[in-house]
């Protein structure tokens, strides 16, 4: 079970790679909607997301995506919305429904996962090394943030 998932974000990093972006959050929205993307960007990521769509756990009718390491597996929002980003993205470039509807399932994840504090939100951070549920409001939030505020503008 470990390799599934580094495979899949193997997928994604090489994916990167081909479309040259530098974003630390796969944001693939300016590739994925220029004017003059190709059709083998496009095959490579419908790949990718073939790959990723069959690695989905589903929850209630919401997707999150899991992180394998040698202690088993634990949940993140902010590579959640990596995720979502990803499919937001490749749903402009082709206008398919199924990545929509993956992008959507991955912000109602999100969005069922959140935990209101002081007019905003926090999400639990698994971590090894800190005890649970560590809360956190850091830097990798930001990549959920982006993911909704992609939503929003594409779903209203």
């Amino acid at each position: 079970m470990k390799n599934r998932f580094s495979r899949a974000f193997i997928i994604l990093l090489l994916l990167c790679d081909l479309m040259l972006i530098d974003s630390p959050s796969f944001s693939f929205l300016n590739v994925l909607t220029s004017t003059n993307i190709n059709e083998k960007t496009i095959y490579t990521a419908e790949k990718a997301a073939a790959y990723v769509i069959n690695n989905a756990v589903a929850e209630d009718g919401r997707f999150k995506w899991l992180i394998y390491d040698t202690y088993g597996s634990w949940e993140r929002p902010s590579e959640v919305a990596k995720i979502g980003i990803f499919f937001a993205s490749l749903y402009q470039a082709t206008g398919k429904s199924i990545y929509l509807d993956y992008a959507k399932g991955a912000a109602q994840w999100i969005i069922m996962k959140a935990v209101p504090e002081r007019g905003g939100y926090k999400w639990a951070c698994p971590d090894r090394d800190r005890p649970s549920p560590g809360w956190w409001l850091n830097i990798a939030v930001w990549e959920v943030g982006e993911f909704l505020l992609m939503m929003y503008k594409l779903t209203g």
